[in-house]
């Protein structure tokens, strides 16, 4: 069943000013390397596919990236955190994502196996079309946790609050925001940073968790009035169905 975990913690009031999550309680997060160098994140949304931002695929090799499933600790994948390892992906990038502005910022992996799905790795849900977001929302990942770094080893999860999409145009008006395809998250010295892109933005509904959206940029790190911009997943669903529906009807 989609979103649920082995572990349970009171959830906390690029990951600043969080906590570190225990191994099984965000099954479905993988992390992303280069060769052996670790720069981005993203979930499990079906045995096969992984939802992450465009920036983190786009013009990547994919025979050098390394998917690492179910990962608690970054230094120790496989030894202590059950993680496992995947290369040769297929990348799928928004057709309409764009660099520069960031637009369009998603991308879905196609796994070259299936996972099994074992509690220690699992799928997080997508929204219903009729979810309404909540105004408090849950960041994870392995980025940094100073502005200026370190990355943090463990994978971490802090609180954020939604800011309303007017005053997130009010405080970024240089960029071109769209409020159908981005939301904006602001708290004070809570943030996400770099090495978070990919990661999800979600909540919980009736005990499981929910992916409300994926971490795409920002300016700096827990700036004051300096918005965090999210993409907005349920703005993507029908293309992001479509590629998952791709694996499922060449099966028949």
């Amino acid at each position: 069943m989609c979103g649920t975990r082995l572990v349970h913690q009171r959830m906390p009031s690029r990951i600043i000013g969080g906590r570190n999550v225990l191994p099984g309680e965000l099954p479905f997060q993988v992390a992303l390397y280069n060769e052996r160098t670790y720069y981005g994140t993203g979930t499990l949304i079906s045995d096969r596919h992984v939802l992450t931002c465009g920036h983190c695929i786009d013009g990547m090799n994919s025979s050098k990236v390394t998917i690492w499933i179910g990962v608690h600790r970054k230094s120790l994948p496989a030894l202590i955190t059950r993680g496992r390892m995947q290369t040769d992906a297929m990348f799928f990038v928004h057709p309409a994502f764009d660099r520069q502005s960031l637009a369009n910022d998603i991308g879905i992996i196609r796994l070259k196996q299936r996972v099994v799905l074992d509690g220690f790795v699992n799928i997080i849900c997508l929204p219903a079309r009729t979810l309404e977001p909540a105004p408090k929302v849950f960041v994870s990942g392995y980025g940094y946790v100073e502005p200026n770094g370190p990355a943090s080893d463990f994978l971490k999860i802090v609180r954020l609050d939604i800011l309303p999409m007017a005053r997130c145009l009010e405080l970024l008006p240089a960029f071109k925001l769209n409020p159908t395809t981005n939301f904006c998250t602001l708290s004070e010295n809570k943030d996400a940073c770099i090495g978070d892109s990919g990661g999800p933005v979600f909540q919980e509904e009736r005990g499981r968790l929910v992916q409300m959206g994926i971490v795409s940029w920002g300016r700096g790190c827990a700036v004051r009035n300096s918005p965090g911009v999210h993409v907005n997943v349920l703005a993507y669903i029908d293309w992001i169905l479509g590629v998952v529906d791709l694996d499922r009807n060449a099966q028949g």
